[in-house]
């Protein structure tokens, strides 16, 4: 979508508008995972926005996004540090919306309500943790989740999800040894005395 300043609406790109109906049709409607549409959208070489490669956090925040239901949403993010412009992104349930006429809906509502109906059933974000440190670590710089890379038997990194996904381009943060990684947190925890009932708390959350 475009914003006109002249009548202060925001107008519907009709390339977008298509991108949007095929995903909302094919994961609402033809029951396809976000990952097959994910797979399906870069091997037709479907433009992003930025002109990257579409992944499955891309996907699943299109679905969660009221914009394309004709609503206007506010408070998505949360400036964290005003000097180096660092923001977070609140959770679904802290935004503000309403619905605007200002702005056109691409897809109707009950698309946009079953779509998130199945995302919220079946949360990517939420799945069992594989390694120690799987679903504890994310970027500084964009807040994706780090991922494990074993390059060799004794070379583990962990390496941001954005930076795996789109290369260089969407991230600076360099990627993270797992031996500093267990280092790291065994200064902490000597630091701040934390018990063995803590620590599998820790682990196993």
């Amino acid at each position: 979508m475009w914003y006109n300043k002249i009548n202060n609406k925001l107008h519907i790109k009709p390339q977008e508008a298509i991108i949007v109906k095929q995903l909302y049709n094919l994961y609402t409607y033809h029951n396809l995972s976000l990952s097959k549409i994910t797979k399906i959208f870069n091997e037709q070489q479907i433009p992003t926005n930025k002109n990257n490669k579409w992944t499955i956090t891309t996907l699943s925040r299109m679905i969660k996004n009221p914009k394309y239901k004709g609503y206007y949403c506010a408070k998505k993010t949360e400036v964290i540090d005003y000097i180096n412009k660092k923001v977070k992104y609140n959770k679904q349930d802290k935004w503000l919306t309403y619905k605007d006429k200002n702005i056109p809906p691409i897809i109707d509502e009950k698309t946009w309500d079953l779509a998130n109906k199945k995302l919220h059933k079946n949360p990517k974000t939420k799945k069992k943790s594989q390694y120690f440190f799987s679903n504890k670590i994310y970027c500084l710089n964009d807040y994706h989740p780090f991922h494990r890379r074993k390059q060799c038997t004794n070379d583990i990194t962990w390496l941001c999800s954005n930076y795996l996904n789109n290369t260089k381009k969407s991230c600076i943060t360099p990627n993270i040894r797992e031996k500093e990684l267990y280092s790291i947190l065994n200064s902490l925890l000597k630091l701040i005395n934390y018990n063995n009932k803590d620590l599998i708390t820790f682990v196993h959350s």
